[in-house]
């Protein structure tokens, strides 16, 4: 669910996955923003450390902050990396000015594996209450159509996602 939002002010956000496949070809991250940002939204992925994301930085991919809306939406970073199977890694969104800032969706429940850090290098697990699930999608095999229910928003409950691959396509009826 993505009934709440975090704001990066002055604290990095970050939340592990393990991976499934061995191509990891985007990830989507649901946010939004106050105020009236102006630099771009950094995304990393990094490698697991002792349970930290502390590991070597795979990828840094910056969206323009006149791609994003206040009230919430998915924005895709293309990744293009290949992961071990079974590993764990990390989504981080960097932090940035108070005030004019960007908001990483939520759910409210205390069951994450998440963690945060003021300076990008230093991290924290999060703890008791607040070890939430940042609001992300990573896509293991590269899409080509990915269909979304109407009237999905912020506070929808469960998001429904199909998405057909390439490897699923064996003719024009599929299509």
């Amino acid at each position: 669910t993505v009934t709440n939002s975090t704001a990066l002010t002055s604290n990095w956000l970050a939340q592990r996955f393990t991976q499934t496949k061995q191509d990891l070809y985007t990830i989507g991250v649901y946010v939004g923003y106050t105020g009236t940002p102006t630099i771009d939204l950094t995304l990393l992925v990094v490698e697991d450390k002792s349970n930290l994301p502390t590991g070597s930085t795979l990828r840094t991919v910056n969206k323009s902050y006149t791609s994003l809306t206040t009230g919430g939406a998915w924005i895709y970073f293309p990744i293009g990396e290949k992961l071990t199977i079974g590993n764990n890694y990390w989504v981080i969104l960097a932090g940035n000015l108070a005030g004019n800032t960007y908001t990483w969706y939520r759910d409210n429940s205390d069951t994450g594996v998440s963690a945060t850090s003021t300076d990008g290098l230093t991290w924290s697990l999060t703890v008791t209450p607040n070890r939430f699930k940042y609001s992300f999608i990573h896509h293991s095999n590269e899409p080509i159509v990915a269909i979304y229910p109407t009237g999905t928003t912020s506070a929808t409950v469960h998001l429904h996602d199909e998405v057909i691959r390439r490897q699923d396509l064996t003719d024009s009826t599929q299509m």
